[in-house]
């Protein structure tokens, strides 16, 4: 398993996964943009795209969000979200964030256990939750 910066070779494959998923909070312009900011994070195994993450930094609120997790449906279970979140946070320097939905009961744990806090919840369906890093 290795988890590294994504570059342009890797835009046809995220494509070709992202046209299996029905989720309209990543799309292949998220991705593509993400990769020329390089700040797009992949993780890979044997070649195959196990999961995706960006690290966006918000110069209006001075922090780093983690935004757009995916995990591939056949990685999906064995700890691969925890690894990314973890090595992905590990990059960010000063205060990381994440705003996963208030129903999202799994991510919401998952956070959690890595140390993020509750900051507020906002519009009655997103949460911030943040950690110093």
């Amino acid at each position: 398993m290795e988890i590294r910066l994504a570059n342009k070779n890797d835009i046809s494959k995220v494509s070709l996964i992202l046209k299996s998923y029905d989720i309209s909070y990543i799309t292949i312009e998220h991705f593509r943009e993400d990769v020329e900011f390089n700040r797009q994070f992949i993780m890979t195994e044997n070649e195959n795209i196990i999961a995706i993450l960006s690290l966006v930094y918000d110069n209006q609120y001075n922090y780093y969000a983690m935004k757009r997790l995916l995990v591939t449906n056949e990685y999906k279970g064995k700890g691969y979200a925890r690894i990314m979140l973890n090595y992905v946070s590990q990059r960010a320097q000063g205060k990381v964030g994440c705003t996963p939905w208030t129903n999202n009961a799994a991510m919401r744990h998952l956070l959690e256990t890595l140390n993020f806090h509750l900051e507020y919840i906002f519009d009655s369906k997103w949460c911030y939750y943040v950690k110093q890093v």
